[in-house]
């Protein structure tokens, strides 16, 4: 969040920017339409003349002076997958911005960006400016804090409760407060330090939260918010996917004395809380994860949302049902596109599926999605589910397909491919493999595709039985199949860990061709037209006969990082992003 110098506050996440007018209360959004390098948006600060900062992920810096947009993505063809996670404004006006690969100022004078040449910390999550123009940069996966002087770093791990470090700031009396994991707090004034913990009780389900921001009011008030912490989750365990496993209790507030807890029941929107900040008027500004945001005058409390209906902007997989109705799933749940809006279907409390993977909607709208904890399914309002380890078999179940009967097919991790029979899940193939099946298609004669993480691609027929094996002794270009797809003709097209491949008149050809696709493809379809399209973490691939083409944040994407595609009943093209849903039509 940002209270600009006309009391107007700033928002960013992970649909755009929301600019909120103060004297109206109305509010303006900006996303990669108006400008915005990417939708995905980690940072905002406003430097002395009066400019806004915005740092994004997979987008770069824009740059925001009330008419204009202005993007520096210079560094992207070096470091295509950065964040910029923070920015600091020092006393001189200089900006500095903390990022996954560098530490970088920008001198307004030359409009130039530089890099600090050495750089100890693996990424910068935050990012504060001394009084005296040092620059204070905290880590939080791998955990640590320096300081940098404009020629030298000094390292202050030994001094913090925790070594993850997620927030940073410093109080009107120049002490700098250091956020940590484990809801620890850290001080450093006059050169001592000082450590502050808000709970030891290994038993407390919070121990395991970060602190997520710290803020100072002018009559030495502190405040400070917690968060999930996700630091140390492996990559395909999303952050947002931790909500419903923990509960958080609010944030809590120094006078001088003691500390207190607020929370929702003293009318804080949400009990998890971003990031605080606090106006010319010292009133508090709390921006929750995505509960909107509310301000505290120290009396009252008020509420800032807008008027989006979906839960998440990150879509986890989407789906077109037989009469062209869109499905998208995210962490709890499942909506559906009508023509007044999305209509969302949650799973409430213990029996949400976390970690979702994939959706697949039968002919009579009823819905499947399933996560490496279970299988969830909805039919005429009402959710069923069925958990991993009471149904074993169901582990890492993250592909849909339909066999040639019609019958519902799944993938799993461990135990091959299982079918839908009469109510009841059922082994499908004769004899299972163990490699862990990542794809899975139908071909029209009948025959089973199962794509695997080590072992290439196996094939059956219509009773489960082994009829190929594919390997890269066979032509595969790598034996890790992230997608699999089949064109109008019969062809098969493989997505692997080392790029495209097709089999075709019996045999596999590793497929080679001008400005396609430069990074790892996450998922390919083949359009009604026979023609290709690919998702990247860097924007969306298609070939349109005669050439590829790359389409990005810069043409109206929602995100760069694209996570499914599937082709609409007309030929449209509707794109699961991590910054929401985008649709592209192209005959317009």
């Amino acid at each position: 969040m940002l209270i600009d110098r006309n009391g107007d506050l700033w928002t960013g996440g992970s649909g755009g920017v929301v600019h909120w007018d103060h004297a109206t209360g109305e509010y303006t959004k900006y996303t990669t339409e108006n400008g915005l390098a990417s939708n995905h948006v980690r940072a905002i600060a406003q430097s002395p003349d009066g400019t806004l900062w915005f740092g994004t992920c997979r987008g770069g810096i824009s740059q925001f002076d009330g008419k204009q947009w202005k993007t520096y993505d210079d560094f992207k063809e070096k470091f295509p997958n950065d964040c910029v996670t923070s920015i600091a404004v020092a006393p001189d006006g200089t900006l500095w911005f903390g990022s996954y690969a560098k530490l970088m100022h920008y001198d307004g004078a030359t409009g130039i960006f530089e890099q600090s040449k050495e750089f100890p910390l693996s990424r910068i999550d935050v990012l504060a400016v001394a009084p005296d123009g040092a620059v204070w940069a905290g880590e939080e996966d791998r955990g640590s804090l320096y300081r940098y002087d404009g020629k030298n770093w000094q390292n202050f791990d030994k001094f913090l409760p925790n070594r993850s470090v997620s927030a940073l700031a410093f109080a009107p009396d120049g002490a700098l407060w250091v956020g940590t994991d484990e809801r620890g707090l850290a001080q450093y004034k006059n050169g001592v330090w000082k450590t502050i913990l808000f709970t030891t009780d290994p038993t407390d389900p919070n121990k395991s939260d970060k602190v997520s921001s710290i803020a100072f009011q002018a009559d030495g008030k502190v405040w400070v918010s917690f968060s999930i912490d996700t630091s140390f989750n492996i990559a395909s365990f999303e952050r947002e996917e931790r909500m419903n496993r923990q509960t958080l209790s609010g944030v809590r507030y120094f006078n001088g004395e003691t500390w207190k807890t607020i929370d929702t029941q003293d009318g804080l929107v949400d009990n998890e809380i971003m990031t605080i900040k606090v106006d010319q008027q010292n009133n508090v500004w709390f921006g929750s994860y995505n509960q909107g945001v509310s301000r505290f005058d120290g009396k009252t409390w008020t509420s800032f949302q807008t008027n989006d209906t979906l839960p998440s902007n990150y879509i986890q997989d989407i789906d077109i049902s037989a009469s062209g109705v869109i499905w998208i799933d995210y962490i709890n749940g499942v909506s559906r596109y009508e023509k007044s809006g999305w209509k969302n279907f949650l799973i409430q409390g213990d029996k949400a599926i976390l970690d979702t993977c994939a959706l697949h909607i039968e002919n009579d709208n009823s819905v499947w999605m399933s996560s490496f904890d279970g299988l969830a399914h909805l039919e005429n309002q009402n959710w069923t589910t069925y958990y991993v380890p009471e149904y074993q078999q169901l582990e890492g179940a993250c592909q849909f397909a339909v066999n040639s009967k019609g019958n519902l097919l799944i993938s799993t991790f461990n135990d091959g491919v299982l079918v839908l029979d009469k109510g009841s899940w059922k082994p499908f193939v004769a004899q299972g493999n163990s490699d862990g099946q990542s794809a899975i298609i139908v071909d029209p004669d009948g025959s089973v595709w199962i794509g695997t993480f080590s072992n290439g691609i196996y094939v059956y027929n219509g009773q489960g039985i082994n009829t190929q094996h594919y390997t890269t002794k066979n032509g595969l270009a790598h034996n890790f199949i992230n997608s699999l797809a089949i064109a109008p003709d019969g062809t098969i097209w493989a997505a692997t860990r080392l790029g495209l491949c097709f089999y075709k008149d019996g045999k596999w050809t590793i497929y080679r061709a001008k400005n396609m696709p430069q990074y790892e493809i996450l998922h390919i379809v083949v359009d009604k037209q026979g023609l290709l399209w690919a998702a990247t973490d860097n924007g969306l691939y298609h070939f349109d006969g005669k050439q590829w083409l790359l389409f990005t944040t810069k043409d109206g994407l929602a995100d760069n990082y694209v996570k499914k595609i599937v082709v609409g009943l007309q030929g449209e093209i509707w794109l699961a992003t991590k910054s929401g849903v985008s649709l592209y039509l192209p005959n317009k």
